[in-house]
């Protein structure tokens, strides 16, 4: 696999149902669109009472369609906790319209969400989220871990999204008592899991490779570092070169850049955390980003995977030189009005800009 740049085993190969391992084209794309470009939004899941939705998921949601129209989204990547507290019990809840249908309304965002779940959502019937797959249009989640492979447009190079189950591989935990992941259910599983993950990026021929999950490998806030991860998938991140690893379980927005590879948490979606209590629990100098202070009404990531060498930043009169762009998206209380602060990263350099919205 090709070395990417970034800006911002005790069980046999299970067979996992999954998206086809062959490259795919995107489902829409322009005639001259030459990248793929995505949202990453984790711990977005409403209450579990009237009206099923917080100020934050609302804000949050107005902004990711104002933005996949001003900027393009070809996907979502759903990182976890998609329905607090407990998930859900049926593919027929109503908390599916309640939180997800009226919320992300835009039509910008009429586009595929790619699901993965949290540990919120293991405390109810991941199947049946699963299940809903068949009942939505956009709503994608064929296994609880599956790949997904894409030609970028009008381009020779491919991406590939590795959607991990980080719940079933370490365990689940209990928020409210500050807990760690407790070990998984099933040691068998577990390992089925890290097997297929090994085998698929060992086997990857992919130009980008990018990973996601719902627990951080690194992170400052409240969860701090998992250390199951840390053992686990750390070692296959860097041995594999990948591109990045997306979460959520933390809720800010933190990017961060170890041993070649980017970490970046976007857990902003329904909940802000300002919490920093593992700010030194992550190898100096490798946090490049970090927000959640209670005054910002949410915020999501906004990824663009190119093979061009330029690329402008909307909004903000900046070039950077990057392949890969990782913008934060921030909704900022400002005397009563919110507007959107966005810091971007490349490789070759940081740019923090303030955007003057609505």
């Amino acid at each position: 696999m090709a070395l990417p740049l970034f800006t911002l085993l005790l069980t046999a190969l299970p067979v996992v149902h999954c998206f086809p391992t062959a490259f795919q084209d995107l489902e829409q794309n322009g005639k001259n669109q030459t990248s793929i470009r995505f949202l990453a939004l984790g711990d977005w899941g409403g209450v579990p009472y009237p009206p099923y939705i917080t100020p934050v998921e609302k804000a949050t949601a107005w902004e990711m369609g104002k933005i996949a129209e001003q900027m393009g989204a070809d996907f979502v990547l759903a990182l976890g906790d998609n329905f607090y507290y407990s998930g859900v019990n049926s593919a027929d809840s109503p908390r599916f319209q309640d939180t997800f249908e009226r919320v992300y309304t835009a039509d910008s965002l009429n586009i595929p969400w790619y699901i993965l779940a949290g540990n919120h959502d293991h405390a109810g019937n991941v199947k049946a989220q699963i299940d809903y797959s068949r009942k939505s249009d956009r709503w994608r989640f064929p296994h609880y871990y599956y790949e997904l492979n894409f030609r970028i447009p009008n381009t020779k190079r491919t991406l590939s999204i590795m959607m991990l189950d980080t719940v079933m591989l370490c365990g689940n935990s209990d928020d409210y008592d500050d807990e760690k992941p407790r070990g998984p259910l099933s040691t068998i599983e577990a390992n089925r899991q890290l097997t297929w993950l090994q085998q698929r990026m060992a086997q990857s021929k992919a130009d980008f490779l990018l990973v996601a999950g719902h627990y951080p490998v690194w992170s400052v806030s409240e969860h701090g570092p998992t250390e199951c991860l840390l053992k686990k998938l750390r070692p296959l991140l860097v041995k594999y070169k990948a591109t990045a690893y997306f979460c959520g379980h933390d809720h800010n927005l933190q990017y961060l850049k170890e041993s070649g590879v980017g970490y970046v948490v976007s857990g902003a979606g329904n909940f802000l955390d300002p919490d920093t209590r593992h700010w030194h629990h992550v190898p100096k100098d490798t946090l490049k980003f970090f927000t959640g202070q209670a005054s910002t009404l949410g915020g999501f990531v906004h990824g663009e995977v190119s093979v061009s060498h330029i690329k402008r930043i909307v909004h903000a009169s900046v070039l950077l030189n990057c392949f890969i762009c990782i913008q934060f998206v921030v909704l900022i209380l400002v005397d009563g009005l919110w507007m959107c602060h966005m810091a971007a990263y490349s490789q070759y350099s940081l740019v923090n800009s303030a955007l003057h919205g609505e």
